[in-house]
């Protein structure tokens, strides 16, 4: 996905032992910065107004968030969801989008 605010192309990858995201500068295609994931299968990224990626982690029922000054992610909760596979960041309003699987009920 090309991230707007920070002109970066951001890939995530399926990988072993960890998941990586890695952002590219779209000018001359050089690696800007790579972080490690908590999951083997990031499903995807989506980034805010501020540059903060988020990267949903369908394995681990988790979203990520990466802060590009330091490449470092951090874990955001999301409550009780299984199989998050899809993020979107309306940035107009910032309003935050997540695709789920399945909800796990209650009872």
């Amino acid at each position: 996905m090309y991230e707007e605010p920070d002109d970066k192309i951001i890939l995530t990858n399926h990988s072993r032992p960890i998941g990586t995201l890695v952002a590219l500068d779209p000018k001359n295609g050089d690696i800007a910065g790579t972080a490690e994931l908590e999951d083997t299968a990031p499903e995807g990224a989506a980034v805010d107004a501020k540059g903060r990626i988020f990267v949903n982690n369908e394995s681990k029922n988790t979203i990520q968030v990466i802060d590009v000054e330091t490449w470092k992610a951090t874990v955001m909760a999301v409550g009780a969801v299984r199989g998050p596979d899809g993020y979107r960041v309306r940035l107009e309003d910032e309003a935050h989008f997540l695709g789920l699987q399945q909800h796990v009920g209650r009872g």
